[in-house]
């Protein structure tokens, strides 16, 4: 068949990582991945989330919420979260909100953490489970130096 098969009661996970609040990483180590300019809070995003976790509940997801975690923890809830796929679940969904730039979104510490290390946790072919099942990866955050226009 050319469609994935979809089961409202079964329809996946999405998991949504948002990041509203910055700091500065203090490890020294770090420090050169810092972005030049600070980054700051992001008003609105609480509404987003609302909207997100509205919108694929009505679908039947099962919602993961996860909020201002390190560029570290977001990989690590990412791989837990593919290996918590079941094979009764349809689609999985991955939303990040956070600030970014091109090929990047950032950890609640300012670091960054590469758009393809992501799909390289989402795509991999050691997920049993996740093979030959759709997987999306929503950003809520800039990817370059172009702004939209309005």
């Amino acid at each position: 068949s050319d469609r994935y098969p979809m089961d409202s009661a079964n329809a996946g996970l999405c998991l949504i990582i948002n990041q509203q609040f910055f700091h500065n990483e203090t490890d020294k180590s770090l420090e050169r991945f810092l972005p030049a300019e600070k980054l700051h809070e992001r008003k609105g995003t609480k509404k987003d989330v609302e909207e997100l976790r509205r919108t694929f509940s009505r679908f039947g997801f099962e919602i993961i919420l996860e909020e201002n975690k390190d560029h570290k923890e977001m990989l690590q809830i990412i791989e837990r979260v593919t290996d918590e796929f079941e094979k009764r679940h349809c689609c999985l969904i991955v939303c990040i909100l956070s600030h970014g730039a091109e090929g990047i979104v950032y950890g609640f510490n300012s670091i960054p953490v590469k758009v393809s290390e992501i799909e390289a946790r989402i795509c991999s072919r050691s997920k049993g489970n996740l093979w030959k099942k759709p997987k999306v990866l929503l950003l809520q955050s800039c990817q370059g130096e172009n702004a939209m226009e309005r």
